[in-house]
């Protein structure tokens, strides 16, 4: 049974082909070209006007506007140089951030320099990245 229908499909999709029409083409015209002009020979113009440069617009002033104004209260101390650990708030008041630092130091001490930072967010580099 199988078979059968097989065969027919198969004599169905030939006959198929054997039917679809020929599109119509498009009648082929030949390409013509545009007759080339003759060539002036000793034809000089003497009175023709010169040609004369446009005047140069003046250059427009680059007008930038004031930068926004902060959002940070006015009693907000900004610090922009660089200050010892000892100088930081609440440094040497705590045990726990020297602990913290210190334990970092022995993870770098034990890693492979080689090796990624975090295999996850490959962007921090490896570990010979942040040796000094």
């Amino acid at each position: 049974m199988l078979r059968r229908f097989l065969w027919a499909g198969m004599i169905l999709s030939l006959s198929a082909c054997a039917t679809v029409p020929v599109p119509p083409q498009a009648p082929q015209t030949p390409v013509q070209t545009a007759p080339q002009p003759a060539p002036i020979s000793g034809t000089v113009l003497k009175d023709a006007p010169i040609a004369q440069p446009s005047p140069i617009p003046p250059s427009i002033p680059r007008v930038t506007a004031p930068p926004p104004p902060s959002k940070l209260p006015p009693e907000v101390e900004i610090i922009e140089t660089p200050k010892w650990y000892a100088h930081l708030a609440h440094w040497k008041d705590s045990d726990q951030a020297l602990k913290s630092f210190q334990r970092s130091c022995a993870s770098f001490a034990k890693a492979k320099m080689s090796k990624l930072l975090n295999p996850q967010q490959p962007q921090y580099g490896r570990y010979v990245d942040w040796m000094p």
